[in-house]
């Protein structure tokens, strides 16, 4: 087997052979040890074996490897994204606290001790090797014989032909830009689902405010782009894929945030983000600036008053309460905005 040396790699490198060939390793390993279930029962003969056949520097570049994504998907986020620089020693945790049950088999295969504490080197190496292997696929098409309770009628959430990431607490500001620009870059190694649900539900957890809102980016993805972290996170029921690059937003639908039906249907409005100099576009985006619990008022006509002079009128459409904004938030009313766009 040839040898898999670490680096020496920067951020703004192309992928660095050597760290892909490390992460085919351990992909290779995971297909292994992986335990859906959490349990350690799995049969690691055939792993050893591999690890056994490797050299102290190439079991280290692996086990560097399956530290940078654990933290990404089960530790510190912004931590990864600062490359250490918001690190804080005395909340520091062990590995073994942090990875999960598959990343602590590669690490008990690998010797190594995950009572150590979490280091700043060890967010820095992580937001280096995230930045290479998020730009490109390495993507593991898994079948169902992997997923031995599933429920036939389930979605296929091996599919990441499409990718989900929620937001939540978004300045109206940066939601305006989002709408108004060709191209969104993604920060460094972000991190998305296969499952809209998981998606929505964070988008949802946005603080009842009029400067902030709940937004959920609905990315095609025909290049397969993305790092398979699904076997590493502690929240496998998340279905998380690692994506880096930019999105080119194409399409919104606005709901009301409790809505869960069919989205495109549920939606009351549409509109299409690639035709600039629309007028119904500048209004709505006007709307987002000042206040985004405008955009129901204006545009969900099952909360538009008839004629706001007349009361006759608004007591025959039953909707007289849907009056200003604070109406909107007393009858949680709040929109929740949908991007649709694709990865690039």
């Amino acid at each position: 087997m040839k040898k898999i040396n670490e680096g020496p790699f920067d951020s703004k490198s192309s992928m660095n052979s050597n760290v892909r060939k490390a992460f085919g390793v351990v992909n290779k390993l995971l297909k292994i040890v992986w335990s859906d279930q959490g349990d350690n029962t799995a049969d690691t003969t055939e792993a050893f074996q591999i690890i056994k056949s490797l050299s102290d520097k190439d079991k280290k570049a692996i086990l560097n490897i399956v530290k940078s994504i654990t933290l990404l998907t089960s530790a510190n986020v912004k931590t990864v994204r600062s490359y250490g620089e918001t690190f804080e020693p005395e909340m520091a945790k062990s590995w073994a606290v942090v990875a999960g049950t598959n990343a602590n088999h590669l690490m008990d295969l690998l010797y190594f001790d995950s009572n150590q504490k979490i280091t700043k080197e060890d967010y820095k190496r992580a937001a280096i090797h995230l930045e290479q292997l998020g730009k490109e696929s390495h993507i593991l098409k898994l079948d169902d014989k992997e997923y031995p309770d599933r429920d036939p009628g389930q979605k296929n959430y091996d599919d990441i032909s499409i990718l989900y990431r929620g937001f939540k607490n978004i300045p109206n500001e940066a939601l305006a830009y989002w709408l108004s620009t060709t191209i969104i870059s993604l920060p460094r190694a972000c991190s998305s689902s296969a499952m809209l649900p998981t998606a929505r539900n964070f988008a949802r957890q946005t603080k009842d405010s009029a400067g902030s809102c709940g937004v959920v980016f609905i990315m095609k993805n025909p290049k397969k782009i993305g790092l398979d972290a699904r076997k590493f996170s502690r929240y496998s029921n998340e279905f998380e894929i690692i994506v880096k690059g930019g999105f080119k937003p194409e399409a919104l639908y606005v709901t009301n945030t409790n809505q869960r039906e069919d989205l495109k249907k549920a939606s009351y409005l549409k509109m299409d983000l690639t035709a600039f100099g629309d007028k119904r576009r500048e209004k709505l985006l006007d709307m987002v600036k000042k206040d985004f619990r405008l955009v129901p008022l204006n545009f969900d006509k099952k909360l538009q008053v008839i004629d706001p002079h007349s009361q006759s009128a608004r007591a025959k459409a039953g909707k007289s309460e849907f009056e200003t904004v604070e109406d909107i938030s007393k009858w949680g009313e709040y929109p929740l905005f949908y991007i649709e766009g694709t990865l690039e």
